[in-house]
């Protein structure tokens, strides 16, 4: 069994590569004349298909059922992308600070919420609890 600081590297190697892409998309994107809320919508997704996988076999090494886990992972996802899509709003329409800055607040924040859904909700032990 990993331990839980194993996995926690692991997810962070995953993570910051994630996250590195996916924030210099997101540049691009706005650079390029997308709304801030759209391009976090596009680089999100693409990040979150490729954590799975990584996480999956490489952090988790969890080999049970594909769909069940994919459908908590998806749910973890979503749950993350609307406190994502909140920081935003709170932060850059309401209080106006940066996008790129709020972005940049954004990535730990979410990022320590869904390693923590991953561990104890999405991959899980699938060893039965004794009786």
């Amino acid at each position: 069994m990993a331990t839980v600081t194993g996995q926690l590297i692991r997810y962070c190697v995953v993570g910051l590569c994630a996250n590195a892409a996916s924030y210099v998309a997101f540049l691009l994107l706005m650079h390029l004349g997308m709304d801030a809320k759209i391009a976090m919508t596009c680089v999100y997704l693409v990040a979150a298909t490729v954590s799975f996988l990584l996480n999956r076999k490489w952090t988790f090494a969890h080999s049970g059922n594909i769909f069940g886990i994919a459908v908590r992972y998806a749910l973890a996802q979503l749950a993350g992308y609307l406190l994502n899509l909140l920081i935003l709003v709170v932060f850059r329409d309401h209080l106006r600070f940066g996008a790129a800055l709020v972005q940049a607040c954004a990535v730990p924040i979410v990022a320590v919420f869904l390693f923590a859904v991953s561990k104890f909700l999405v991959f899980r032990s699938q060893t039965p609890a004794s009786a």
